[in-house]
């Protein structure tokens, strides 16, 4: 709940998580933008770091459709399903969420904008988990992922997804399992 705080929103009024300054000065929020914010200040071709890089042209495009892939299923509505016996807790708990989030936008102009991203992803999460269709429609995307991710590391002997050297990528995968 800290990150409807004030003193978040002023930092970070998208209320995103999670979050990352640099500099004391550049906000950054959503691991993908953090991802991306690094890939772009300190360039593959200089630094070893976890993002394929741009110009190693397969590498770069499997990590781009594996991670829209995992980016296009909501693992939130997955998570608070599996707890079945927390879920209607859980559903209260993001409805009362979602207003507070609300009333913070209806009162401030500056996070307006911004903090209905938030709003509209929360309520979509809300929408999944109150429909079971919902909740099988994420499953069944989630279940396409794994088997893809398995393919892939079968059909090429790897290690890691994405090649001989471990990545951002496998990370997600990594956090993505544990969550579950």
């Amino acid at each position: 709940q800290n990150h409807l705080s004030a003193e978040f929103l002023e930092i970070n009024p998208y209320s995103k998580l999670p979050t990352m300054i640099f500099d004391k000065s550049m906000m950054k929020s959503g691991e993908n933008e953090i991802i991306n914010f690094i890939e772009e200040k300190f360039p593959a071709e200089e630094n070893n770091i976890l993002i394929p890089c741009s110009t190693s042209t397969e590498e770069y495009q499997k990590y781009l459709y594996f991670t829209s892939k995992l980016d296009n299923i909501s693992i939130d509505a997955i998570e608070i399903d599996l707890q079945s016996e927390e879920k209607g807790q859980k559903l209260e708990k993001l409805a009362v969420e979602i207003e507070k989030m609300e009333r913070i936008k209806e009162n401030d102009d500056l996070v307006a904008d911004s903090i209905a991203s938030t709003i509209s992803e929360l309520k979509h999460v809300h929408a999944l988990v109150d429909s079971s269709a919902g909740v099988e429609a994420e499953l069944t995307k989630l279940d396409n992922f794994m088997a893809q991710i398995e393919a892939e590391l079968d059909s090429h002997g790897l290690t890691y997804i994405l090649g001989h050297f471990f990545r951002v990528l496998d990370i997600k995968f990594g956090v993505l399992i544990h969550t579950l």
